[in-house]
Formats: structure tokens, C-alpha cells, sequence
């Protein structure tokens, strides 16, 4: 089994593992490719977490604007 954490920014959010049928090593060029999908799917995680915490304030101060308009 091969285990690459899903971090960005030092924030660890979880894991891709890969198994195999027989129990081995993972060559370095092996584990090359899960570790960058596991690097580029946490980067979009975090934009995504982001993006949704961006939003809820834009929709806060869009209420709040809209509650002081005379």
C-alpha cells in the first residue's frame, strides 16, 4: 500500500493510498505522479474551502449594505 498525504500549506486534510495485490515497494517514479495529484487535489480543496468562506462574507456584507440602504 502506498499512503500520500493530501496537504497544502503545511494542513494535512487527508489521504490517497493506493494498493496493490502483492505486497512491494513503490519506486521513487512510482509514487511521483499520486504525489502530485495528491498536492494538486489539496490545492483545489483549500481554494475551494476559500472560496465558499469568501462568499459567505460577500453575502454578509451584501445583506448588511442592503439593510442600511434608505
Amino acid at each position: 500500500m502506498l499512503s500520500v498525504p493530501l496537504a497544502a500549506r503545511g494542513v494535512v486534510m487527508g489521504a490517497i493510498r493506493i494498493y496493490s495485490s502483492q505486497k512491494r515497494d513503490f519506486s521513487a517514479d512510482e509514487i511521483k505522479l499520486p504525489k502530485a495529484i495528491a498536492d494538486l487535489s489539496a490545492i483545489a480543496i483549500q481554494n475551494s474551502r476559500m472560496h465558499d468562506s469568501l462568499r459567505k462574507v460577500l453575502d454578509t456584507c451584501q445583506r448588511e449594505l442592503w439593510h442600511w440602504q434608505p
